[in-house]
């Protein structure tokens, strides 16, 4: 994936996460119940928060499709 790619995709992410953390959507969840004695609300907001860091690292971490197996990766080259 090369870093245009990349930066469209985290801006997706980004916008997703705004619209997924706004107020008329949380207010959906803003009731009196409990999941496992945590508030409902305090579990969405945790759960979005939780889905949104894992994505993020997902998308910097995973391995470019432009690099073969049989290159060596920068940080698979000898120190000098």
């Amino acid at each position: 994936m090369d870093t245009i790619e990349l930066q469209r995709w985290l801006g997706v992410l980004f916008v997703a996460g705004c619209l997924l953390l706004g107020y008329p959507l949380l207010t959906v969840y803003s009731v009196p119940a409990t999941i496992g004695g945590i508030p409902v609300l305090y579990a969405v907001i945790f759960a979005i928060w939780a889905l949104l860091i894992g994505t993020s690292a997902w998308l910097l971490h995973r391995p470019s499709a432009s690099r073969t197996s049989t290159e060596p990766a920068e940080s698979d080259a000898p120190r000098r």
